[in-house]
């Protein structure tokens, strides 16, 4: 049977843990599969079939740790509010319009600050709510909170790495039904606790 040596992998079930067994000679060789042009494929410690991932040892370990990381990388991106400032990156940087018009500047001790345009102090009050909550002042403060050493990065991936470094840092308590919550788990509301900026 021919097969695709880049795709096709090899795992041997231990059904006899005996070291006396696994010392014998050809133990190896019923373990590895040659080729018919001569390739020996090693066999692997665990392989993923129809998404499930097999072990050797016939555990769920590593199916279960390959679970478990993708929870928490999933838990991660529980706060909306990483997107937002990532977005203003991409703003900033030209990687996405500008359409909001928020104006950048220069500041010699924070590093690149934003501000978004201004309301008409004449506007109605529902108007004056709409705009508080609205994406550009929400996303204007937020970018605000970040220190020099990251609103300055110029490439999105490092961005993002130090993003991520100072997002671990700061309390991450999504509200739970049935409790009573310390805040809306915002940066913003975790900013003004600590008195300020983080």
């Amino acid at each position: 049977m021919l097969l695709h040596e880049k795709k096709f992998e090899v795992l041997n079930y231990v059904l006899n843990t005996s070291s006396l067994l696994r010392q014998l000679p050809f133990t190896s060789g019923c373990k590895e599969y040659t080729t018919t042009e001569g390739h020996v494929i090693e066999p692997a410690k665990s392989v993923r079939d129809l998404g499930v991932l097999l072990s050797s040892d016939r555990s769920w370990s590593p199916h279960i740790e390959q679970t478990v990381q993708s929870g928490r990388k999933m838990a991660s991106w529980r706060r909306r509010e990483r997107y937002c400032i990532i977005h203003v990156w991409k703003m900033l940087n030209g990687l996405a319009p500008n359409n909001i018009k928020m104006v950048f500047c220069e500041h010699s001790r924070l590093g690149i600050r934003t501000t978004p345009p201004p309301l008409n102090n004449k506007a109605q009050i529902s108007v004056r709510t709409d705009y508080e909550n609205s994406f550009k002042m929400n996303a204007s403060r937020l970018w605000n909170l970040l220190p020099k050493s990251i609103n300055t990065v110029t490439s999105l991936e490092a961005f993002k790495v130090a993003l991520g470094e100072y997002l671990r840092r700061i309390p991450d308590t999504p509200p739970v039904p049935g409790y009573t919550a310390v805040n809306r788990n915002s940066l913003l509301d975790w900013s003004n606790e600590k008195g300020g900026r983080t």
